[in-house]
């Protein structure tokens, strides 16, 4: 599973993984949690970078608590990998509503691999 929100830090991720093969030759799926109602699909470009290093790859879109919903859909999947971006975020924030990277990496029953 790729959390995608359409940002950098994620795009850099897709990158990575085009770039190392790390991914070559399995299926893997584009999540997109939605908060606000407005799903974001993903470029054309990044699915073509992930197929381009032999990546299969589908997109979903769920609505829902961002953590909670990325790591059911890995559940839901039965993922071996998440693979999300990092958010950097003031520490006052952090502090008062937390951070989605550390709420997956707490619970995710798999393994959980971020860029930032």
């Amino acid at each position: 599973v790729i959390a995608w929100d359409g940002g950098r830090n994620v795009a850099e991720a897709v990158g990575f993984i085009s770039a190392s093969g790390l991914l070559s030759g399995i299926e893997a799926t584009l999540l997109h949690v939605d908060q606000r109602g407005d799903p974001i699909e993903p470029e054309a470009a990044v699915i073509h970078q992930l197929e381009a290093s032999g990546v299969s790859v589908t997109f979903d879109h769920r609505s829902g608590r961002v953590a909670e919903t990325i790591v059911q859909s890995a559940t839901d999947l039965s993922a071996q990998l998440i693979v999300m971006g990092a958010f950097s975020q003031s520490r006052i924030r952090h502090l008062v509503s937390g951070s989605t990277t550390r709420e997956v990496l707490s619970v995710a029953a798999c393994s959980v691999l971020v860029t930032h």
